[in-house]
């Protein structure tokens, strides 16, 4: 793919860093540095992979690129949530409607036999913040199963690890881990500028390569200094093409189908409470807002009650 490229890159090096030498050569002369070139590139391509293997700790962070990512589409992480989510919400919904009802005879009780008019909003509050939260440990909690008497209690979550990691690999294969923003973030991240001089320096000594047994002589013909320049230009202008196969969308596609299956099973591998930590973190911060969504619509259903039915149902 990088190929085709050839030709051009040391074309335009060239006329900026010493049109005249290069307009001087002969065509077949310049057409044969320029096959070198590409004679060289598998050479330059297993140096320049195995380079960024052996850094690629400190060259990719993939933490970096999920909340990165994250923080800039927040809709995503709210697509995967109802996604892998989707059955257990629905449950949360049924089981809300359940829990308050049943709440809900006590509360009529006490509202019948002390006629206090601010009972009923209160206890509202009290019924639809605990369901809620009842609610959320029904979801996460326990995070590892526990046997209590015949009984085996595990998280609705925890308990579909399995299927819900299948779900959550293949949207962050899709949309958040994918080659392209690899190299993206492998060129412009916040590592970038160490990624760029290491395949530099890779790709260096291509051009010595190329030039061949008149290595020396160009040397004295355009000065040891002006040589070095050309070198460090053909390479520093190489380095934005040599992950271009990143951007190509049927290797990209095949690629991505790896990075579903590692994280599958990554996450997998996961222990429960690992897990539902990962998948809490979606919405810990805004826990809060569904405990008083529950606790405000317990207050209005209080006053409707009041409103219709009067203190103690009179």
């Amino acid at each position: 793919m990088f190929s085709p490229d050839i030709p051009d890159l040391v074309d335009q090096v060239m006329e900026r860093e010493h049109p005249r030498l290069w307009h001087d050569l002969p065509r077949p002369v310049r057409s044969a540095v320029v096959e070198r070139v590409q004679a060289q590139l598998p050479q330059v391509v297993r140096r320049v992979t195995t380079e960024i293997g052996i850094h690629i700790d400190q060259l990719l962070d993939p933490k970096i690129m999920v909340i990165d990512h994250f923080e800039q589409n927040p809709d995503l992480v709210v697509r995967i949530f109802r996604d892998f989510g989707a059955r257990e919400l629905r449950l949360m919904v049924v089981f809300g409607a359940i829990f308050g009802f049943l709440l809900g005879i006590p509360v009529a009780i006490i509202d019948h036999a002390f006629g206090q008019w601010w009972a009923l909003p209160v206890m509202g509050v009290i019924v639809g913040w605990i369901t809620n939260l009842l609610g959320m440990w029904l979801i996460f909690d326990p995070p590892e199963p526990r046997k209590v008497g015949p009984f085996t209690l595990q998280g609705l979550f925890p308990r579909r690890q399995a299927a819900a990691a299948e779900i959550y690999a293949q949207h962050i294969a899709s949309d958040v881990i994918t080659l392209e923003r690899i190299g993206d973030f492998l060129l412009d991240g916040p590592r970038g500028d160490r990624t760029r001089q290491m395949l530099a320096t890779a790709l260096k000594p291509a051009i010595d390569g190329a030039i061949g047994p008149a290595r020396a002589a160009v040397r004295v013909a355009v000065g040891t200094a002006r040589f070095d320049t050309i070198k460090d230009s053909v390479a520093q202008e190489a380095v934005g093409r040599t992950l271009k196969p990143f951007q190509d969308p049927v290797f990209s596609a095949r690629q991505s189908e790896k990075i579903r299956t590692l994280i599958a099973q990554r996450t997998k591998e996961l222990p429960p409470r690992d897990f539902v930590e990962m998948m809490r973190a979606a919405i810990k911060e805004d826990e809060w807002m569904l405990y008083a969504h529950g606790a405000i619509m317990g207050a209005a259903g209080g006053f409707l009650h009041l409103w219709i039915f009067g203190v103690g149902g009179q």
